[in-house]
Order: C-alpha cells, then structure tokens, then sequence
C-alpha cells in the first residue's frame, strides 16, 4: 500500500464552529485514505493551528515536507488546497517539491486539479515545461550553429543520401552504392530524360529511395524527391548547413521546413563534403531544370486557357489543375514541395478563366498602357551582356572539342603504357565541361533571338494591335490560348477575386495570335 501523511490545518478557534474543525478534517481525510488503499503513517497525522499566510513558521507542515524530501511517503493527504497555504507562491512550492519527490497530492474535498489552485498550479507547470523545452531547444541549435560555423556537418538527422556522416571527424564521406545512382541521376537528366521517366526507371530497377531508411516509408522514388537531389549544391561539394528553417503556419499547429536563400546559410569549407557529380555537370542540370519548367503547359487531353500560368497569390507556387466533385480547379502546388502545403484555398477553373480572359481584353483596349510596358521592357534588355556569354561559349566549345579530339586520339591508340581508366576519365569530364558550354551558348542564342524579335514585335504592334483585339472578340479556345501565351506573364489567383491580378508579359511575337485557325 501507498504510504501516505495527513495535513489539518485552522487559523483560530471559530473555525471549530464552522464544520472544519481540526477533528473533522482528520475523519475526512482517514476516510479518503481507507477508501483510495492509503496506509496513514500516524506519526505523520499533522493537526496544525497556524495562520495559513505563512509557510516556513509552521512546524508540523515543516516536518511533513522534511518526510516528502526523505521519501518516507508516497502522498499527502488534506481537507481542502487552502488548509495548505492562502499564498499561491506558497502553495507552489509545496507542488513542485511534491513533484520532484514523487509524492501525489491528494485533496478530499475535491480533485487537486479541477481547484482554483490546481488549475493555476497545472498551468504553471505548463509554463515552465514549455520555458524548459524552449531552453534545451536554444542550447542545442546553439551548440549545432557552433559546430557548423567550426566547419563541421551537424550530427543530427538522417545521412544526405550518397553520403555517410563521420560524427566524430564532423565530415562525410562519399556511399559508392548511392553514389552511383545520383550521377545516373544527374547523367539522364543532363541528357535530356525526363523527370518522370528517370523516376519510372529507378523504381523498374528496385532501387530503393532515400525514403526507404524510414520507418513507414513505401522506398519508391517520386518527382520530388528527384528534384531535391537534382537541385542541392552538396552534390557538387558546395555543403551548407542550416539549410532549413522551420517557422509556425498561422492558424495551424504545425510548423514547416522552408529552404533559406544560400546567402543565409553558414558555408562550410571545402572537402568536408566531398563531390559526387562535377560542377560542370550539376550547371547543366540546373539549366535542363530551368528550360523545363513551364515548357509544357499545354495538355492535349484536357486543355485549359490559364495552365501553367496561375500561380498561388500566398506563397507564389504555381497553381496545377485538379478535378474535385465534378468541377475543375487551379489548385497550390506547394503541397508538393519540400516545405508543404501552404493551405491556400482552391479556385474554380472557369470563373478564373473567364476573369482573366475578360481582364487582358480590357488591357488591349488601353493599347498606349501594354506599348509603354513593351518598349521598356526592351530598352533595358542587355544585348552587349548577351553578345559577350555567346562569344565566350563558342570559344570556350572549340578548345574543349580540340581537347576531346586528342584524348579520343589515345583512347583508340595502340599504346600499352597509357593508363587508359584515366584517360577515359579525362574525356567524360570534358563531355561534361562540353554540355555545360554548349547549354551557355545556346541559351545566350536563345534570348538574342528573343531580343530581335522582340524589336520586331515593337516596330509592327502598333499596326497589328487593332488586328489582334477585333480577332480576339470571337476567337475561339487555340486563339485564346496563343494570345495567353503571347500576353499573359502570369496570373496570380487566391481566395477573393478582388485581389487577383494578370500580368503581363514581353510578347515575342503576334503572328500566332493573328494568323492561327482553329480549323
């Protein structure tokens, strides 16, 4: 049985006369004890009279906290919280040493917990846990930040995949097996295969995803899991910690991961993290990303006038098309994204369509607004910058195809004293420096080739405008959706339609939008 003390306590004599005698507190208190299966140490049955404003000035309620700290008991029992003490502080303090001792606080005539006391007891002890929990939590980001400004990769969370983390050395080392798959990974992607596609083959393999060393995790690779190893410097040996900052979403209980701008990361130095693909070929990547992103916005099998276009007015992901009850939405992307979903509502697909397709008529009723925003536009496009990156990467291409060619020249040669494992390796390094130079070229290419057009199209849209805007009042869904891609820059949508806003963008060219049948 449960060793247990009794407390009774009253400040002067007329207490007697009000039924809270010293002798009817201690009949109350020995029935709760017989009734719960308290054993009642009666040299512990402490009948006290005693002003309850003072604590340490009491004897026998001094005796029965010596017994706590002595761990001689296993509960106090008492009448009533302010037979304790009528000083909350007070009444506190015997709490918290009960707490600490393992000693349970027993009130008869009513749940410690559902009193006054209680309840400003629980909170408090509710306060100073959080104040703990937020105090550990400081010293330990505290000690991680001053590891990783000393140069060393924090030792908590799960190893980067394709790496191992040396905990006592503070660095990683390269995993060959995982290795592997990223410079796959990179090669395909570098090579112009799909994101989709490289996840099909990972998966047709049985090769298992960075997922797979959690607990729950299915293994199988996804999209977003491939564009995060696709788009981490750490892979070209560019390690940054404190990459991430969790903050509250307003209104949720949660709190979300979201990757900080690589200036607001600590660097740590080179060779903690070795490379696994080279920076060469992690530029190509992020060039064959960035050409990828919005090139398809058209679906042949289920068109809409915005995709591709409508981006998220709370957090500025683009927004996807989703069916739900039989009607069609533009929905926030983000919950797809590393960070989560921001919780921005869904809009309706055809009431934005409509807006927006209403809202860049009225814009090219106002032809001397959309002519102002495109010579400005051009005006401050850098030609001699452009010129500049085109000259460099063409040249830069001829000596890597003059080095290529003599490396090729000794990989077919007859020499037996030439390691040729090194020589192959020099010659997919310059393949890779290759890709990289030829993307910088044909980029700087691209948006020559944009700039002049753009010349054109500000020489003939004053004449063409008229043309356009009379075609457009009975134009069907292609010739919208030409004119969308000509005009719109983006759509910001979000809950209510009084803050939604088009954009408009840099037309290349009008012809598409002039000389396009539907039939």
């Amino acid at each position: 049985m449960k060793r247990a003390a009794i407390y009774c306590r009253v400040s002067t004599d007329k207490q007697e006369e009000k039924g809270t005698s010293l002798g009817s507190q201690e009949q109350a208190c020995r029935e709760y004890a017989a009734k719960h299966g308290f054993e009642v140490i009666e040299s512990l049955v402490m009948l006290e009279q005693h002003t309850g404003a003072e604590l340490f000035d009491r004897p026998k309620l001094t005796q029965i906290r010596a017994a706590v700290k002595a761990g001689e008991i296993d509960a106090l029992i008492f009448y009533a919280v302010d037979r304790l003490s009528r000083i909350n502080d007070h009444t506190g303090l015997i709490v918290t040493e009960c707490d600490y001792h393992g000693v349970s606080l027993e009130c008869v005539s009513e749940p410690f917990d559902n009193t006054p006391e209680g309840k400003l007891m629980k909170a408090f002890r509710g306060i100073m846990a959080e104040m703990e929990r937020e105090k550990i939590r400081e010293r330990t980001m505290r000690g991680k930040r001053a590891k990783a400004e000393a140069g060393r990769v924090p030792a908590s969370g799960l190893d980067l995949y394709g790496y191992v983390k040396d905990r006592e050395q503070g660095i990683r080392t390269i995993r060959e097996n995982e290795a592997a798959t990223v410079r796959r990974i990179y090669e395909w992607c570098a090579d112009g295969v799909p994101i989709r596609e490289i996840v099909r083959r990972l998966n047709a393999e049985g090769i298992p995803s960075p997922g797979a060393r959690v607990a729950g995790k299915s293994g199988k690779w996804a999209t977003s899991g491939l564009h995060r190893i696709l788009r981490d410097e750490t892979y070209k040996g560019d390690a940054t910690a404190f990459r991430f900052k969790t903050s509250k979403v307003p209104g949720e209980r949660s709190r979300r991961a979201v990757l900080l701008p690589y200036e607001q990361r600590i660097k740590l130095p080179e060779g903690v993290t070795p490379a696994i693909v080279t920076p060469e070929l992690w530029d190509v990547v992020q060039h064959r990303l960035a050409t990828n992103k919005g090139a398809q916005t058209r679906n042949v099998r289920e068109p809409r006038l915005l995709r591709g276009v409508v981006n998220c007015e709370r957090c500025g992901n683009p927004m996807v098309v989703e069916h739900v009850k039989g009607h069609v939405y533009y929905r926030c992307g983000s919950r797809h994204t590393l960070k989560g979903t921001c919780g921005a509502p869904m809009v309706r697909a055809d009431k934005l369509e409509a807006w927006a397709w209403q809202r860049l008529s009225d814009m090219l009723d106002h032809p001397q607004n959309v002519m102002k925003m495109l010579k400005d536009a051009v005006a401050s496009s850098p030609n001699t910058a452009l010129h500049a990156e085109r000259d460099a990467a063409v040249a830069a291409l001829k000596k890597l195809d003059a080095k290529a060619a003599k490396l090729l020249d000794l990989l077919t040669s007859d020499d037996e004293a030439l390691p040729m494992d090194v020589v192959a390796s020099k010659l997919k390094a310059v393949q890779i420096e290759r890709k990289a130079a030829a993307a910088r070229a044909d980029a700087a290419v691209a948006a020559l080739a944009s700039g002049e057009q753009q010349h054109v199209s500000v020489a003939s849209f004053g004449k063409v405008l008229d043309q356009v805007k009379a075609r457009l009042r009975n134009a069907g869904f292609d010739e919208q959706r030409l004119a969308v891609e000509a005009l719109v820059e983006d759509v910001v949508a979000g809950k209510k339609q009084e803050t939604w806003r088009l954009n408009l963008g840099v037309p290349v060219s009008l012809d598409g939008v002039l000389f396009h049948s539907s039939s």
